[in-house]
């Protein structure tokens, strides 16, 4: 478990990356004739064809990130009854029935959460500044170390103890230090006041 920024970041790009590949998809592509719904590409079919798998790749991507990030469900029409759907998983419909989801309205779904994320890492930064961010980060230590180790339960238990015997003898260590700085600065001060 890293700083919660790091996570943020990623999700931010993941969410931009979705965004821009989508974007560029919608303007390689056109509303077919004879009032059929789904957009078509405008020229080149298999340079459409890759744009349109980028998008499901980032897609694939930003999804997880949208929903960590607070990304909201939409309610479409789908075959004549209602549905909630989750816009980045579900963007081909925004390609293959506009009607039901324009894709101007999922791009400005993306740009909102882009947005509350971005405003997200700006604050997280600011949280992980100073001496909070350091404890904060010293207290998060065992389950990094965890997380590093992955593989088995066993494993990343022992990592965990691990990080925690370390807590406990850096805390140790550091009331140590404290106490003697304490009592050193008595004894000059004492001999000051005496002397």
């Amino acid at each position: 478990m890293s700083r919660p920024s790091v996570q943020t970041r990623a999700d931010l790009q993941r969410l931009r990356e979705f965004q821009l590949a989508f974007v560029e998809l919608v303007n390689a592509s056109e509303g077919t004739a004879f009032g059929l719904r789904a957009l078509v590409p405008k020229s080149d079919e298999a340079e459409w064809m890759a744009k349109r798998q980028r998008t499901a790749l980032m897609a694939g991507a930003a999804a997880s990130a949208y929903q960590r990030q607070s990304g909201g469900t939409l309610q479409v029409q789908n075959f004549g009854k209602m549905q909630k759907i989750d816009p980045v998983a579900n963007w081909q419909i925004a390609i293959d029935a506009p009607i039901s989801l324009e894709p101007k309205v999922l791009v400005s779904t993306i740009e909102y959460v882009v947005g509350t994320t971005q405003v997200r890492l700006e604050e997280e930064l600011g949280r992980e500044r100073g001496i909070f961010g350091v404890l904060a980060a010293f207290l998060r230590w065992p389950d990094d170390l965890r997380d590093a180790v992955g593989g088995s339960r066993k494993r990343r238990r022992s990592a965990k103890a691990v990080g925690v015997a370390g807590q406990v003898f850096v805390a140790t260590l550091s009331t140590v230090l404290a106490a003697a700085i304490v009592a050193t600065a008595g004894q000059l001060l004492s001999r000051l006041w005496v002397g």
